[in-house]
């Protein structure tokens, strides 16, 4: 989370269009899909970045990869958009720091 912490300072601009568009799209009517596809890019990404640490762990998530994909990328859609509000690194990371600690609590043992 640190280092897609990095490209979210690095380029603001970018974070900001994203949520834009996204919001643009939800008010055109038949650009609804350019949203949804959006976030299931998004959530196939995440699913396949906690795949990939599970496999190299050891581990199993304990809640289904649907919901705990949709946790992930809600809470961080949340500390980027807050962030982009008040510009304040040090408490996002921290929330960030905490989500990593929360995620890790969900990690199961392999076998």
């Amino acid at each position: 989370m640190r280092a897609l912490w990095v490209v979210v300072e690095k380029e603001p601009g970018k974070q900001q269009l994203t949520y834009e568009l996204t919001h643009y799209a939800l008010r055109q009517p038949g650009m609804e899909s350019f949203a949804q596809w959006q976030y299931e890019t998004s959530y196939a990404a995440c699913t396949a970045h906690l795949e990939g640490v599970a496999d190299a762990a050891g581990i199993v998530w304990s809640i289904p990869m649907p919901v705990l994909t949709r946790m992930l990328m809600t809470v961080i859609d949340g500390v980027v958009l807050g962030w982009l509000v008040d510009r304040d690194s040090d408490s996002a990371l921290a929330a960030l720091d905490a989500l990593a600690d929360l995620l890790a609590t969900l990690a199961v043992e392999d076998g």
